[in-house]
């Protein structure tokens, strides 16, 4: 999250106000796999987020069933760009200096 964030500030994107996520960004931009993803979407319920950003892959039964227990959405992604586009509703762009 913190990744999409700095890249929304540098490029003046704002991001959505309900939507968290998890992943850790590979060195070619993809979006990995990390633990517990089933158990963090109590914590963006419990921070009331909506809708929760997730590598691609690791959307599974366990994961589905305790979201919709609390009413958060699931997305997968599969990339850096993807969950910008996500968070922000915008297509990543190159930063440039003016």
């Amino acid at each position: 999250m913190w990744a999409v964030a700095i890249a929304a500030a540098l490029l003046g994107d704002a991001m959505r106000p309900d939507v968290c996520m998890t992943g850790a960004i590979e060195p070619d931009g993809k979006i990995g796999f990390v633990g517990k993803v089933d158990q963090k979407v109590y914590g963006c319920a419990k921070d009331r987020f909506r809708e929760m950003v997730v590598p691609f892959g690791q959307k599974d039964m366990e994961l589905l069933s305790n979201a919709m227990s609390v009413g958060v959405t699931v997305t997968e992604v599969r990339t850096f760009a993807e969950a910008y586009e996500v968070v922000t509703g915008k297509i990543l762009r190159q930063f440039t200096e003016q």
